[in-house]
């Protein structure tokens, strides 16, 4: 239900003339050109800055397509993803491959570019899980989902959340207003079409596509299937 609830607020998106990228967020529809590459004619062709949570050098790996304000996502978080981290990420046979995929509002879309900024502090994991877990515990636990097109990542929620990680602010605000990482960015987003990417959460495990916040045992088949 919260999935089919993130993709009709997705849709009042387009409507509202806030940021996103595609209509939907059911696999029925194939996008032929990249979502980015619409949105963006003279970005250059992707190559990407890996955001990895766990070891490089796991033998399994889930690659999860995802956005920090998707309700769908922090479902997926709270639920699968606590079990997989810790059954599997945790004990070094799985890593997780996060590829932004801005779905919601400029702030999602602003976190999600931040991503790198946290990376360049060795933070990246936790300012993933800071950021799903502000969105979870303040506002979709209580089904708000407003607050997925509402602007809600102000500054000063920011600069809380990566205190509470030991980031420095500072060093974060200028790495942002640099935009050094905005080709990173979205060389990602640019992967997602050659994946079938159409929106949030979307994982890929063994060149299968999940979508969705499945249960937890979906993804262990296929993670059991990639460790044998």
């Amino acid at each position: 239900m919260r999935f089919v609830i993130g993709t009709i607020i997705g849709i009042l998106i387009i409507a509202a003339g806030i940021f996103i990228f595609w209509p939907d967020e059911t696999p029925a529809t194939t996008q032929n050109t990249s979502a980015s590459t619409a949105a963006f004619p003279d970005m250059p062709s992707a190559q990407t800055t890996e955001l990895i949570i766990g070891d490089p050098d796991a033998k399994a790996t889930i690659i999860e397509y995802a956005d920090y304000k998707c309700p769908s996502c922090g479902e997926f978080h709270q639920n699968a993803g606590k079990q997989l981290r810790a059954n599997y990420v945790d004990k070094g046979l799985v890593k997780i491959i996060f590829r932004p995929f801005p779905v919601y509002a400029v702030d999602g879309a602003q976190a999600l570019i931040g991503s790198y900024c946290a990376l360049d502090q060795q933070k990246f994991s936790e300012y993933h899980d800071a950021l799903f877990e502000y969105m979870w515990v303040n506002h979709f636990r209580a089904g708000d989902y407003q607050k997925a097109i509402d602007s809600v990542l102000t500054e000063k929620v920011m600069n809380d959340l990566l205190g509470k990680i030991g980031m420095d602010a500072k060093a974060y605000k200028e790495c942002m207003d640099s935009k050094r990482h905005e080709k990173a960015y979205y060389d990602t987003i640019e992967l997602a079409a050659p994946d079938d990417i159409q929106g949030t959460p979307s994982f890929i495990i063994n060149d299968q596509k999940i979508v969705g916040p499945q249960p937890y045992s979906v993804f262990k088949t296929l993670v059991d299937i990639q460790l044998r």
